[in-house]
């Protein structure tokens, strides 16, 4: 599956832990695109990430991969959860961020990287809980925010029929 990234080891990971599933992978570069894209807003730390077109590429992607995507679709009910904890755990991150003492601070990583959980969610629809917890050994120290991501070229917009 192409991928646009400038970080060649985020294209092998996603596709090793989809164990090649092609919808999979759809839908777990749709979900970083839009992870990145949001915290970057957020945060005002990404050139771009405000540009109408941009803004609708990635948003787009999003629904599409949520509305037509067979491997979301078979999963939707737990992703869904999944997202929404994350989401969850994102908001309460920036605030913790802010906060004494430094411990919460540290807790404020921890708690915006909630949102690898759906990746190896991801691993164990594809690959089973042996595969899941190769994945998690194998990969859960790579840095997932700071993997540079292309927003050029949406992975489902392209193919999706309107």
């Amino acid at each position: 599956m192409e991928a646009a990234s400038e970080d060649p080891q985020i294209i092998l990971i996603i596709e090793e832990i989809c164990c090649g599933n092609a919808d999979a992978q759809t839908f777990l570069w749709a979900f970083l695109r839009w992870v990145h894209w949001l915290d970057g807003v957020v945060d005002g730390d990404k050139d771009g990430d405000r540009e109408p077109q941009i803004v609708a590429l990635i948003n787009t992607d999003l629904f599409l991969v949520a509305a037509s995507n067979p491997f979301f679709q078979a999963h939707r009910d737990g992703l869904l959860a999944l997202v929404i904890q994350a989401m969850a755990a994102w908001v309460d991150s920036n605030e913790w961020a802010r906060r004494e003492p430094q411990e919460h601070r540290i807790a404020a990583d921890v708690l915006k990287g909630m949102y690898h959980e759906i990746f190896w969610h991801t691993a164990a629809l594809c690959g089973g809980l042996a595969h899941m917890l190769a994945m998690t050994a194998k990969h859960r120290e790579f840095d997932f925010e700071s993997c540079i991501i292309q927003h050029e070229e949406p992975v489902a917009a392209a193919t999706a029929e309107v």
